[in-house]
């Protein structure tokens, strides 16, 4: 049944027969992964290295061929690239060398599309310099208004040296050549907490001075879980880096204000909290606390109605459903309409996962207007469906996320808004930095297939 699933023809069958191979009674039927579809293919690699199992000449021959298909048609393989190379055996010798022989094709390919091309390069470059200990190909991997992903990618690779000195001296001067830019302050900061708390102390201290919202909630997040390093801060500093998000607006600080509560409790002290109808806030405050809902009037969005998204990638169509979440698909209507979403990225791409984007912010961290109630439903987030991200109880806003495969983790957990009805093809092919040209809403039916 197994091999039967991945020599299947059909993406469905291959997709189920890689998903089995979890299974420690099933076989790997190594000889099939090799032929798989991208998207199956990458799960199936997942799968493999979540058994614990090496098969070093396969891993080198997927490498190999893989980098073919990657060199030939880059949009149908990079997702499968990566997966590969986040999932491979890289300490195998023959694995590591299979891997950087491949170095001047995959980081010569081209999509067409800038930005698409340095957020892949600089991630594949990350997995290279990886092994060799420098940041050469990093260094190399985007220029111009791209190369945060650079800076990005530097940070995450410094991650891997955590009692390094250089490592320090390094994140820090990272934080500074960042010049403001938010999306490298946040990777600077989920960095910094897994250096030494010694180490990391300088660049903490400069980043306790932030007023963005993002930097402000990933700095707070991490030094939560890593309350040693929270402890390196001097107490005046860190009193005011607590406070710094209640003096921001509630709907673009709820992230940070929850992880400022959370580091506070953290720590055995007390913050001054501002007032707040929003549940996240109040539950944040009171974990125990019953709190119904806030009611809100809102046209709701009929079933029909379709959102075209008109990407770097191609389009994709989804049929709203407002039956079980008509706060939701109203602001998502109104955000396509005032042109909300034009210009906005897919800021997040897991292989075999999930595509999210529509942040105006494009790190994740935006994107919420006004306070709509979380609207839970039994719809089932299987490959195809869409739904809202939440940063707690009413949270949700204009972001989007598109499951590739079937989730049943995120059943119950967020607002279950439609589902794709044509582009599915388009999401397996999105690459993280991929943008959303234009969003309209047109009248429709639901026909079409997501698959």
């Amino acid at each position: 049944m197994h091999r039967a699933l991945l020599a299947s023809d059909r993406l469905d069958d291959q997709i189920a027969g890689a998903r089995l191979i979890h299974a420690p009674n099933v076989p790997i039927a190594i000889d099939l992964i090799g032929g798989l579809r991208p998207l199956p293919m990458a799960l199936a690699f997942a799968a493999v290295a979540a058994r614990g199992s090496t098969v070093p000449d396969a891993w080198s021959e997927w490498i190999r061929g893989v980098s073919v298909r990657l060199a030939a048609s880059p949009r149908a393989w990079a997702q499968t690239w990566l997966a590969l190379v986040s999932s491979a055996p890289l300490t195998d010798p023959g694995v590591r060398a299979a891997f950087l022989g491949t170095a001047d094709v995959v980081l010569t390919v081209s999509t067409g599309e800038a930005a698409v091309d340095a957020s892949f390069r600089c991630e594949a470059a990350r997995h290279y310099d990886l092994l060799t200990g420098t940041t050469a190909r990093i260094d190399a991997c985007a220029a111009d208004s791209h190369r945060w992903r650079s800076l990005v990618a530097k940070a995450r690779f410094l991650v891997r040296r955590p009692n390094d000195p250089g490592a320090g001296v390094a994140l820090l001067q990272l934080a500074r050549e960042a010049q403001g830019d938010a999306r490298v302050l946040e990777a600077v900061a989920t960095a910094s907490v897994a250096l030494a708390p010694g180490l990391a102390r300088p660049t903490l201290m400069l980043l306790a001075g932030s007023t963005d919202p993002g930097v402000l909630a990933a700095l707070l997040d991490g030094l939560t879980l890593h309350v040693q390093h929270a402890r390196t801060i001097p107490t005046s500093q860190r009193e005011r880096m607590l406070r710094a998000p209640f003096q921001l607006d509630e709907t673009a600080a709820v992230e940070a204000r929850q992880s400022a509560i959370a580091l506070a409790r953290a720590l055995a002290v007390t913050i001054p909290t501002a007032p707040s109808t929003l549940r996240a806030m109040q539950l944040a405050t009171n974990p125990d606390a019953s709190i119904a809902p806030q009611a809100t009037v809102t046209t709701t969005a009929s079933r029909g109605a379709i959102l075209v998204l008109h990407t770097t990638a191609g389009e994709v169509r989804i049929a709203l459903d407002g039956t079980h979440s008509p706060d939701a698909v109203a602001l998502i209507t109104e955000a396509a309409q005032a042109g909300r979403y034009n210009g906005t990225t897919f800021h997040r791409v897991v292989p075999g996962f999930v595509a999210q984007g529509g942040d105006p912010r494009g790190d994740g961290y935006g994107g919420m207007q006004r306070a709509v109630p979380t609207e839970l439903s039994g719809e089932r987030f299987v490959r195809g469906a869409v739904g809202v991200p939440l940063a707690g109880l009413d949270t949700g806003g204009m972001q989007l996320f598109v499951v590739s495969a079937d989730a049943p983790h995120l059943d119950a957990r967020y607002p279950w808004v439609g589902h794709v009805v044509s582009g599915m093809e388009v999401i397996d092919e999105m690459i993280e930095g991929d943008r959303i040209d234009r969003a309209e809403v047109v009248r429709g039916d639901e026909t079409g297939d997501a698959r």
